[in-house]
């Protein structure tokens, strides 16, 4: 229940929120830039009007990420000249390849984009079907702006930090108080946000992973009917997840059977049955799975390795067996590396050495036997990234389960155990970035 203050504080928020897109809307020449932001908006408003706390949580984080948003694309206005990432990255393919769709496809044709707007083995045509139901939508009464789709990642990224003070609240049990702060950290946080602010898949993806892992947890305590809405919830996440990043469906396929495993005695039949459906899933799809692996680990490798110096290149061209990965995934608890090249460089560092500060506490949290359903998830993706793409965005997909569980194990210790930690913490960052400033330069 919101006080007077709160509400006012509210109130305050959706004004100048809307205040904030009717002068990007009036800088643009735009009206669909406020004519959407105002609509999602409202959903959200509808959707939590029953938790005016969540709303007002909401509400803050979607205004912070406008606010992002609009930062990110003046500083690439002033960088490249363009208002896409580096000028022109997957960002822009993907505008481009949604206007080639409107001007080819019907709105029911999506079956058409495959081989004829993109190549048939295109593994983001969902994505580029989501951003072509913009364009459509705007040029009803305007046109389309690249603002559009960096609105709708603001949007997730309010009902994202929504999803991650349910899940601290419900599922890890902490205080609202902690719940709250470890939701606007998730919401604020740099890398996030800045991947957010540019017309990238990976948020919609995170708002997905953590939406099915929230209902999932919560389960137990549904009635019949919130059940089977779950199950095919989850159906509908795992055929959208195959279109817009086909590896995000087995995520969401083995988070059910944490769940269930946690919440149901298993007799020996029902394990013989399990057993029975995953050994014919493994026969089904194990060529499929390595193929897919190699050609993804060797493509990214490639990719990475031209983009790498220094210590980076040393790592990315190492092979992945039996060394490799363990430097991989030391490299990916210091990235983004600090740096004060550029501005949002500067930004995105903060958020990276928040990642190296509180890293013993996440060490810690796999110590102990709790939240196992939450550790495996992380580990899941976290492998998964680290062993194939490893591009800074992909990162945003396991950074929001590694700050749930270093917030759970820091809200619980003790006073004289974070001056420790942050002791030890400190020492190591200062060692790791004078290492790796010598080496990258070497």
């Amino acid at each position: 229940m919101l006080s007077n203050t709160n509400k006012n504080l509210l109130l305050l928020y959706i004004v100048i929120t809307w205040t904030l897109l009717s002068i990007l809307s009036a800088v643009f020449v735009n009206i669909n830039i406020f004519i959407f932001g105002l609509l999602l908006n409202l959903i959200a408003s509808i959707t939590l009007n029953k938790s005016l706390e969540k709303l007002l949580l909401f509400q803050k984080v979607f205004f912070v990420n406008l606010l992002i948003v609009t930062f990110v694309y003046c500083v690439s206005i002033y960088q490249f000249d363009s208002p896409y990432y580096k000028g022109g990255s997957d960002d822009l393919s993907y505008e481009l390849d949604a206007h080639e769709v409107v001007d080819q496809t019907g709105f029911f044709n999506y079956e058409d984009i495959r081989g004829n707007v993109v190549p048939k083995y295109h593994n983001s045509v969902g994505y580029i079907y989501a951003v072509s139901l913009i364009v459509r939508s705007s040029q009803l009464i305007g046109e389309f702006h690249t603002l559009l789709p960096r609105i709708l990642n603001g949007f997730f990224m309010g009902l994202i930090s929504v999803l991650a003070y349910n899940i601290s609240n419900k599922y890890l049990k902490l205080s609202n108080k902690h719940s709250m702060i470890l939701a606007y950290i998730i919401g604020y946080f740099p890398i996030l946000c800045y991947t957010a602010a540019y017309t990238f898949r990976d948020i919609m993806l995170v708002y997905i992973i953590m939406s099915t892992f929230y209902l999932w947890s919560q389960h137990k305590s549904y009635n019949f009917i919130s059940k089977l809405s779950i199950i095919i919830i989850t159906a509908i996440f795992i055929f959208i997840s195959l279109e817009l990043r086909a590896v995000v469906a087995y995520y969401l396929i083995i988070i059910p059977f944490l769940f269930i495993f946690k919440f149901n005695k298993l007799n020996i039949r029902s394990l013989s049955q399990i057993l029975i459906v995953l050994l014919i899933l493994y026969t089904l799809f194990y060529e499929k799975f390595i193929v897919f692996f190699n050609n993804t680990y060797n493509r990214y490798s490639e990719y990475l390795v031209t983009g790498a110096d220094g210590l980076s290149n040393l790592i990315f061209n190492m092979s992945l067996l039996p060394f490799g990965i363990f430097f991989r995934a030391a490299y990916a608890f210091i990235t983004p590396f600090p740096n004060l090249e550029y501005i949002e460089s500067f930004w995105l560092s903060i958020g990276t050495i928040f990642q190296i500060l509180f890293l013993p506490y996440l060490i810690i949290a796999y110590l102990n036997k709790r939240h196992f359903e939450l550790k495996v998830i992380f580990v899941l993706i976290f492998i998964s990234i680290i062993t194939t793409t490893f591009t800074f965005r992909h990162i945003v997909m396991y950074l929001p389960f590694g700050l749930l569980l270093i917030g759970k194990v820091y809200f619980e210790s003790k006073k004289n155990t974070k001056k420790l930690i942050l002791v030890i913490s400190y020492t190591v960052f200062t060692f790791t970035f004078t290492l790796y400033s010598i080496m990258k330069y070497l």
